[in-house]
């Protein structure tokens, strides 16, 4: 197996920036199927939408609430 590396998120598009990666780590950039400008945003939904299954608000929920009002 060939080692490869997927990059995303709007950085993902610039050019300069996939060519120095590649240098960096040595490595392919591969492509996606997905537009990768959206990938790292639907993973967070994701992420979040589990986090908030389990009812975890945070250490600090009411001092930060209070500072919202």
């Amino acid at each position: 197996m060939e080692p490869t590396f997927i990059f995303t998120g709007g950085v993902s598009n610039n050019i300069g920036m996939k060519l120095a990666l590649k240098e960096l780590l040595g490595v392919e950039i591969g492509e996606t199927k997905m537009d990768p400008t959206y990938a790292g945003a639907l993973g967070a939904s994701i992420y979040a939408h589990k986090y908030n299954a389990i009812g975890y608000i945070g250490v600090n929920a009411e001092s930060n609430l209070q500072s919202v009002k």
